[in-house]
């Protein structure tokens, strides 16, 4: 069977954003410092699409042809804030550090699909259907993490790192399709739509070791991190509940061969 396709479309989009960053160092002594991060997004947005295909016989009969249009705009929202904590002992390589950090994105669009959608066959038109939606979708998320490193000196050029960090993240995520009925969109097409919500707790904790020469420096560890997974379908009233655990390895060595030249070894695994 031979077909030919035709194609024609036309695209049109604009965006624009504003950004803006805040850093702030604190020494509070010699000993001691505080560095805060704060930077955030604001954007919107702007598309239309139309589309027009056909598919032709070998004989330039009509096999189907549709018509799509999409109009759509949006909003994009988004926040980071970390601020950390380091201390240094007074006996060289002893190190503390705190890290709090918060990371939220809000994300909105509605838009409209008009699509046309015709059917032949040997005898002509047989089949057509219309589709006229207007969609919203939203999505939300918000995660907050901390995390505490300590590290300690082990012989003359050893040190010792542990570390223990959290997470949480909530996330929603909507997507809520109208079909037009008697010139409105408050037909909701269950079809077409969800309502999720995620959350993740992940429990992360790991140890290394390094060792650093004049000529030979190497370094081994691995992080364990335990992952509490759920899935809230709102929709249709169903969840969904996982747990997961996950390990990363890591090992590095490198040996200075001259004064410009070195080479080096790592491995990294999750």
């Amino acid at each position: 069977t031979q077909f030919f396709n035709n194609q024609r479309a036309q695209n049109e989009a604009s965006r624009w954003r504003h950004k803006g960053l805040i850093r702030s160092e604190l020494f509070i002594d010699s000993m001691q410092s505080i560095t805060f991060d704060l930077n955030g997004s604001y954007g919107e947005s702007s598309n239309y699409s139309r589309t027009f295909s056909e598919a032709l016989t070998g004989k330039q009969l009509p096999v189907n042809k549709s018509d799509r249009t999409t109009i759509g705009a949006g909003t994009q929202a988004q926040f980071n804030g970390t601020a950390l904590y380091k201390l240094k002992f007074k006996k060289k390589g002893r190190t503390f550090s705190a890290n709090l950090g918060n990371q939220y994105n809000d994300n909105n669009s509605d838009g409209l699909l008009l699509t046309y959608n015709e059917f032949y066959n040997a005898l002509g038109l047989f089949s057509k259907d219309t589709i006229d939606q207007k969609k919203l979708n939203t999505t939300r998320s918000n995660a907050v993490n901390a995390r505490l490193a300590y590290s300690e000196p082990i012989g003359k050029n050893g040190i010792i790192e542990i570390n223990y960090g959290i997470n949480q993240s909530v996330s929603n995520q909507q997507r809520l399709s109208y079909n037009k009925v008697a010139g409105k969109y408050d037909d909701l097409d269950s079809v077409f739509s969800n309502d999720f919500k995620f959350k993740t707790l992940t429990n992360r904790t790991g140890a290394g070791y390094r060792y650093s020469g004049k000529l030979f420096q190497f370094g081994f560890g691995g992080d364990v991190a335990f992952t509490d997974w759920r899935q809230d379908d709102r929709f249709r009233d169903t969840t969904r509940h996982y747990n997961f655990t996950n390990f990363f390895p890591r090992a590095e060595a490198s040996y200075k061969l001259g004064q410009y030249s070195r080479v080096r070894l790592s491995y990294n695994g999750s």
